[in-house]
């Protein structure tokens, strides 16, 4: 008796988006501090998980919105804080992924 689950055609491959990230990434677990969100003062343990010129990818138990800029520091990395501004490119549940920006939130980037 043939296996119903096995059919005569071959397995699928799908194709593969290609990876847009000018910068390569680097994998991490460096504690952060979110502190403000648009411009409102919040107060949120996040961590990095990855990190580039270009961006960062990190995760936090709060919910924030795509499109959100926010402020943040890495805990106990260096003597003296320094802050940066990332504009929240993508989420997946509690993971995140953004790109830097100016402190008022324009872009950093060069325009291609």
């Amino acid at each position: 008796m043939s296996n119903p689950a096995e059919s005569g055609f071959p397995g699928l491959q799908l194709p593969i988006a290609p990876d847009r990230r000018r910068n390569d990434r680097v994998v991490t677990r460096l504690a952060m501090h979110i502190f403000s969100v648009d411009g409102t003062s919040v107060f949120y343990p996040a961590v990095c998980t990855n990190l580039s010129r270009g961006g960062i990818g990190f995760e936090t138990a709060e919910r924030l919105e795509v499109g959100k800029v926010i402020e943040f520091e890495f805990v106990k990395v260096v003597d003296e804080s320094v802050r940066y501004w990332v504009k929240i490119l993508f989420r997946d549940d509690n993971r995140y992924g953004g790109y830097y920006v100016n402190d008022d939130g324009t872009d950093i980037r060069p325009s291609n």
